[in-house]
């Protein structure tokens, strides 16, 4: 790409790495560059017999790198996380770059140690997804649902946990569509009809319809935890949704951090004990800080220091 050539020449370049695998379960490594911004894909080795541990992965990056007619225009090395072990031979291989972590994938992996660390979160997402393949599996009562006005129900998409935050959101979202669905006297006569079908589980639909509406019906139980997981999904999703693009932002994450740790230190939990809620608050903000020490790189501090946004910080927080 000749666009790219000018900017590596005076800003230098970002390789990434990214595992993958094809329909036939080919395993691939892609890799890619990035300069201020623009995005240029360089290869794809397929690594079919090979076994992808730490040296042969820091061998097909050391190759790429040390093949440049300018190997020194590589600054940094961003790979996913699985192949950590292999930055110590990258950077040995190549003194001048400094590897790190895919950001994305590590805000990502924080939002499920939350729904690890918390019980009542786990319970409550299980009750969103069964609420909302009730939904959308029944086309009859689909029917109705989007008649009121509703939008279609997200369902997660299956590459990274934080995409649970969508499903619960639309959830959320359409909260009063849902009731009133519940109570439509077309779906009431729909599920009389079928009271008796039961599906792969071997569970009558009316038997599933009440526990739906139970769900549907619970205040304390479902409707309050279930903003109280969008409140504690919200701060990494955020820094996410920055990170999560082709733009030169390791400079803002920084920040971007602290304020999240921020939001979490301020959740309100109202649907727990004060006891409760302070020893999950205490949790979400460790949880959030292991996270950022994992994800933290010495290029990502020294962004941040450069960064002019951030130059009088000190100042525009007191104002």
């Amino acid at each position: 790409m000749e666009c790219m050539k000018p900017l590596v020449a005076q800003y230098g370049t970002t390789v990434v790495e990214d595992g993958a695998s094809a329909v036939d379960k080919t395993p691939f490594m892609n890799l890619l560059r990035t300069s201020v911004g623009v995005l240029e894909f360089i290869k794809t080795t397929d690594c079919t017999g090979e076994v992808k541990n730490a040296r042969y992965c820091a061998d097909v990056i050391i190759n790429y790198i040390q093949g440049l007619k300018d190997p020194f225009s590589v600054v940094q090395v961003l790979t996913d996380n699985a192949i950590r072990s292999a930055w110590p031979l990258i950077e040995a291989a190549c003194s001048w770059v400094q590897c790190g972590p895919c950001a994305p994938h590590c805000l990502d992996l924080e939002v499920e140690d939350f729904y690890k660390a918390f019980p009542w979160m786990c319970e409550v997402v299980q009750k969103a997804i069964k609420l909302r393949n009730f939904i959308n599996w029944h086309q009859a009562i689909l029917a109705v649902f989007r008649t009121l006005g509703a939008s279609m129900l997200g369902t997660p998409g299956t590459t990274r946990f934080g995409t649970v935050s969508f499903g619960c959101a639309s959830v959320m979202k359409n909260r009063d569509e849902l009731e009133r669905t519940i109570y439509e006297p077309e779906v009431r006569r729909y599920v009389e009809r079928n009271k008796n079908f039961k599906n792969n589980a071997g569970i009558p639909l009316i038997e599933r319809f009440r526990e739906v509406k139970g769900i549907v019906e619970d205040i304390e139980g479902f409707w309050e935890p279930l903003q109280g997981v969008l409140d504690v999904m919200s701060p990494p999703l955020k820094v996410l949704r920055t990170a999560d693009g082709d733009g030169p932002t390791a400079s803002k994450l920084h920040y971007m951090m602290f304020q999240a740790q921020e939001e979490l230190e301020n959740l309100s939990l109202p649907f727990l004990s004060e006891d409760q809620a302070q020893e999950d608050r205490q949790k979400a903000v460790e949880i959030h800080c292991a996270r950022w020490d994992y994800m933290f790189t010495d290029i990502m501090a020294t962004g941040y220091v450069l960064d002019p946004e951030y130059w009088d910080i000190e100042n525009k927080a007191e104002d």
